[in-house]
């Protein structure tokens, strides 16, 4: 070919992609599924320090979050020994660093703008204060800054990923707005539309609506422009308990909103909703009509392009799902249908969060297993894990998940469930364990209890005290007495059945003198020896029946209770076939001492194997005031 016949391709290179520093890491994360036998990101991925039970997990982000405080107090306390950065950090870490000790010579105006922008909210109100006292001029600007930070943190170190579980757990009114605070003496110096508005929204923020509701009447007596988040903030305040006041308030502020120009977005349908949910809990008479309000802010606002994320489905179902209402309305399987396959993340509102745990709830109060299950579905969908809140928020949506699966499906697929979740997604309470032992003993499923009974001693018996243990052992060992090996459709359960028993009863022999419960009041121990003991001789353990006897014949004085005659007469059957004559005597002397009537049956028992002359001679003396006791 020549070269005039060649034919000249233009290159063209492409455009540009922008690329996030995580989208390599995103891209390989799409790649794998979540590993469930490996325990939360938040917790330590090693054996001797994961936690396993719900408490165990309080305490870890506890003592975590107090070593972080503890590491800090040290660093800021002896900064000197710090100076010598002994690893090399590229970038280097802020948080890291020793924090400077401000005083009055070291802190600038500068400083404090820098702290604002960080949002350091502890370190900027230091600042603030010390150039208060060497009589600094700060910028209005700067001070309006400062007042919005403080409106919406409350002097208090910002939520980040290390420190929200710990938040979370503390009682609801740990984090509250400071009343007479640094935020409201400024507020006070500036006294500016924009001081109003950050005012607003921070007492909004932190649900002090009494004090929001004068904030908005004073922006109103100096006609400030309110842009669409002071609405919002107004909105959601509202404490209207009269269904038609508040719908007409509501209506009003809309209105406004469209008046002057500005566009409703999602968490204005958040706003309203949540307001509607309020006064549709106050009385009886409010319900009906909220429900139908609610529906009507949604159509509303899907008309005006608004699409309702997680936190107006939330307010939903608080709407419909009030405390004075009994109806079992379904409003849940329609929002699924809207829902299903959808991908959630990222957040629109604060309130999205909230969404999943109250669902399930939802599902579990009306009892329906495939709701429930169409839920867990779509938190499995894309990144919407993220949207299920704290640790506290999760455990309590697993538990409501598994309890509606339980009592709903088959035990397999609550079984494949749990398999997966426990114990590190989710650790089961003893009311679970409870009605989980009860299902395997209904349908004869005692292939799991290997399984169950090491979860069991994992998790404390699901955080219970110890009577709630040996209520569960016993449990356990009814399955096991329930369904002998010997008639089980399942093979290869003796070992499983001798483990399990062994286990329950050394676990009562080592806790006899626990504070917890000393063996004297434990009124589980007796049912406990039996039941393990009768296990044992079914499979053939014939010497650990025997040191079941020893220790019933040793703390007699103490147990309350005693062997039961059905467990005793099999040990000395056993004893026959074993010609043990020792532990046939210790058994009828045993008997005797409870003042059992099927002595002399199982004393005639013994008569089948040699015994010597002075056990006869014992027989003899033991029974001679029975009147159908002939001398051996």
């Amino acid at each position: 070919m020549s070269s005039a016949a060649a034919v000249s391709e233009e290159i063209k290179i492409p455009n540009r992609i922008e690329r996030s520093p995580t989208d390599i890491l995103r891209a390989l994360a799409d790649t794998v599924q979540k590993d469930y036998t490996a325990p939360h990101y938040r917790y330590m991925d090693d054996p001797w320090l994961m936690p396993f039970t719900q408490s165990d997990k309080r305490e870890f982000l506890f003592a975590k979050e107090n070593g972080r405080s503890a590491a800090r107090f040290i660093m800021e306390s002896h900064p000197h020994l710090f100076t010598k950065n002994r690893v090399e950090a590229e970038p280097p870490i802020t948080a890291f660093q020793p924090r400077a000790k401000y005083n009055r010579d070291n802190v600038t105006i500068e400083l404090l703008e820098n702290m604002v922008e960080n949002f350091q909210v502890g370190d900027a109100v230091t600042i603030y204060d010390l150039l208060e006292k060497k009589g600094k001029d700060i910028e209005e600007n700067l001070l309006q800054s400062l007042l919005e930070l403080l409106a919406f943190h409350t002097e208090e170190e910002p939520l980040n990923e290390t420190n929200v579980d710990l938040k979370m757990a503390l009682p609801a009114d740990a984090s509250h707005w400071e009343v007479g605070g640094l935020a409201e003496i400024l507020y006070a110096k500036l006294g500016t539309a924009e001081a109003r508005l950050a005012m607003l929204m921070g007492l909004a923020r932190h649900n002090k609506n009494t004090m929001a509701l004068q904030m908005w009447s004073d922006m109103a007596a100096n006609n400030d422009p309110i842009p669409l988040e002071g609405f919002n903030a107004y909105i959601s305040v509202l404490s209207i308990e009269d269904v038609e006041k508040m719908k007409a308030e509501i209506s009003s502020v809309l209105s406004r909103i469209l008046e002057e120009g500005l566009v409703p977005n999602h968490e204005t349908l958040v706003s309203c909703l949540q307001t509607n949910a309020f006064t549709g809990s106050k009385h009886m008479g409010s319900y009906a009509g909220c429900c139908k309000f609610a529906l009507t802010l949604m159509s509303e606002f899907k008309s005006l392009g608004v699409e309702p994320g997680l936190g107006a489905y939330f307010q939903i179902l608080q709407t419909y799902h009030s405390k004075m209402s009994t109806q079992r309305t379904l409003i849940l399987k329609d929002i699924l249908d809207l829902l299903e396959g959808k991908e959630m993340w990222p957040a629109t509102s604060t309130q999205d969060f909230n969404f999943f745990y109250k669902a399930m709830l939802v599902a579990r109060n009306l009892n329906q297993s495939k709701l429930a299950l169409r839920l867990q579905s779509l938190l499995l969908t894309g990144n919407n894990l993220n949207l299920l809140g704290n640790a506290w928020d999760s455990d309590g949506y697993h538990m409501c998940l598994m309890m509606v699966v339980l009592r709903n499906e088959e035990l397999d697929t609550t079984m494949e469930m749990y398999n997966q979740l426990t114990p590190h997604t989710w650790s089961p309470h003893k009311d679970f364990f409870m009605d989980l032992l009860s299902e395997i003993n209904n349908k004869s499923a005692v292939h799991y209890l290997g399984k169950i009974f090491d979860d069991l001693e994992l998790t404390d018996h699901g955080g219970s005290n110890k009577e709630g243990m040996y209520q569960m052992n016993c449990q356990v060992l009814r399955c096991l007495i329930a369904h002998p090996t010997s008639k089980s459709q399942y093979n290869n359960l003796s070992s499983t059945y001798i483990d399990i028993s062994q286990r329950i009863f050394n676990h009562l022999d080592q806790n006899k003198a626990s504070k917890g419960l000393y063996l004297r009041w434990n009124t589980s121990a007796a049912d406990i020896c039996s039941m393990a003991m009768k296990v044992q001789l079914r499979e053939g353990q014939f010497e650990f029946a025997c040191k079941v006897l020893e220790f019933c014949a040793e703390e007699s004085g103490r147990m309350p209770g005693q062997l039961d005659e059905d467990s005793l007469v099999a040990l000395v059957e056993a004893a026959v076939l074993e010609e043990n004559t020792e532990v046939g005597m210790k058994v009828v002397d045993y008997m005797l001492g409870i003042g059992s009537k099927k002595s002399m049956d199982v004393a005639l028992k013994l008569t089948a194997i040699g015994l010597s002359e002075a056990d006869k001679r014992t027989l003899n003396v033991l029974f001679k005031l029975e009147n159908k006791w002939v001398d051996l």
